[in-house]
């Protein structure tokens, strides 16, 4: 179960969900569940989203990690600068973050 205050989602729009796939992943690796039922509770409206994962949808979900993790351990993780960086903490050390803004007060001149 994962909480989430933003806007609810329905269950098509959960099953495309990778984030919810690796939640089930996790929990079918470090407990052992077989293929576990694993929810969205969103706070807005108090409703419960949940959905059951099959082994071709963790088998894709494990590829995207040992991805994920391969690319990092090559340096192979570059910055993608977008409208989320405006909520990260590390902005103003940011060299990518530096870079678009510069380039966004070059489009506004």
């Amino acid at each position: 179960m994962d909480y989430k205050t933003g806007r609810p989602r329905d269950e098509k729009q959960l099953r495309r969900n990778v984030q919810i796939t690796l939640y089930a992943l996790a929990a079918k690796e470090a407990l052992d569940l077989g293929l576990p039922l694993v929810a969205f509770h969103y706070l807005e409206n108090d409703s419960v989203v949940a959905v059951r994962r099959d082994r071709k949808d963790l088998i894709e979900a494990e590829a995207i990690v040992q991805d994920t993790a391969t690319s990092i351990r090559a340096g192979l993780f570059p910055p993608k600068p977008g409208y989320l960086c405006r909520f990260c903490d590390y902005r103003l050390i940011c060299p990518a973050y530096e870079r678009s803004a510069a380039a966004s007060d070059e489009t506004n001149e």
